[in-house]
């Protein structure tokens, strides 16, 4: 995972206690890194991912993820850090760190604020023009039954206000969204309910399910034309782990859209030539997608040199209620509309 903003960009790179987090300034010095130092190798999700927003005085805040050690119980087990900051830290959840570059030293105001729990793996983090913290969840995998996972991805939405005032609590393992029936189980009745499930959907295209949330981007209102009046959010997923094609059939590609609620599949599931659309970057009114794979395989032999980078351009301003995309290797799919119960925190 790498993030930039003016000046300061993270690398978030490794696993378990191999995972560091290395800053470089404008000119790709590096001026700082934390190490991570996790109970055990054999933690779930032990990868990194970070988002930084500077602040108007000039300091960074840095937002990162420690992810849950199994996929249905609650952490007990702490992770320490050490390097910008030395502290130990709580998994489930999501952190906030101050950081300030004076005369090219890298320093971190105050040590990390928690300022989520109750995450199985929180894989994807935006901050919103408003300051605001998006947070794209992984869902708990279960037994898999009828080939899918037990609860949907989704996004959970933490105000700029509550960020370092208040710790928000979405629930995991007890309280979650089932993937396939996209009913509610509230174990946890205190929990913040997600921005947004992300369920399996059905039309005429067929059955389109999104597992693995890998990546997120902002879409500015009216940057394109489908981006509501309060914008929205690019969501890429991984699917089945080596898979591409029609056997992946859980990695469809998706917009969000804050104001009407509603989610649409951009690539449909199994897209022949498409293995993980996992990374978004948004480039004004464009955007460009990177696929970790067509071939589809990640974890052994067989679909090296195989990733690319693809480029999303509107032709004309759609009709009302559809959207037009020029994608050279991807046909452009119907408009496919989801929805769910919206909660903000």
């Amino acid at each position: 995972n790498i993030r930039g903003v003016n000046g300061l960009t993270v690398v978030d790179a490794g696993a378990a206690s191999g995972r560091t987090m290395t800053f470089y300034d404008q000119n790709f010095n590096q001026t700082g890194s934390v190490a991570f130092s996790y109970a055990t190798q054999d933690w779930w999700h032990s990868t990194g991912m970070s988002a930084i927003a500077q602040q108007p005085d000039g300091s960074y805040k840095v937002f990162f993820i420690v992810g849950s050690e199994a996929d249905g119980t609650k952490t007990t087990d702490k992770v320490t850090t050490s390097g910008l900051f030395q502290t130990t830290l709580n998994a489930d959840s999501v952190y906030m760190v101050t950081l300030s570059n004076s005369g090219g030293t890298l320093q971190a105001i105050q040590p990390p604020v928690q300022v989520a729990t109750g995450l199985r793996n929180p894989y994807g983090l935006v901050v919103d023009p408003g300051g605001n913290l998006l947070i794209g969840e992984n869902g708990q995998d279960g037994t898999h039954a009828n080939g899918n996972e037990l609860s949907a991805d989704g996004i959970d939405f933490i105000s700029a206000a509550r960020l370092g005032t208040s710790i928000t609590d979405f629930g995991f393992p007890d309280s979650y969204t089932n993937f396939f029936s996209c009913q509610r189980t509230s174990g946890n009745p205190n929990a913040a309910l997600p921005l947004a499930a992300f369920c399996a959907i059905t039309d005429s295209y067929g059955l389109d399910r999104s597992e693995g949330l890998a990546g997120m981007a902002y879409v500015n209102a009216g940057a394109m034309p489908f981006a509501g009046a309060q914008g929205g959010l690019l969501v890429g997923f991984h699917g089945a782990k080596n898979a591409t094609g029609s056997a992946n059939y859980e990695n469809a590609f998706l917009y969000y859209d804050f104001a009407s609620g509603i989610y649409t599949p951009i690539v449909h599931t199994g897209t022949s030539g498409v293995g993980h659309l996992d990374t978004v970057l948004v480039d004004g009114s464009n955007f460009f997608v990177a696929d970790m794979a067509t071939l589809g395989v990640v974890d052994g032999v067989g679909g090296e040199n195989s990733g690319t980078i693809t480029e999303f351009s509107f032709a004309a301003a759609p009709e009302p209620g559809t959207f037009a995309l020029s994608f050279p290797l991807l046909a452009l799919l119907a408009v496919i509309r989801g929805r769910i119960a919206r909660g903000r925190t």
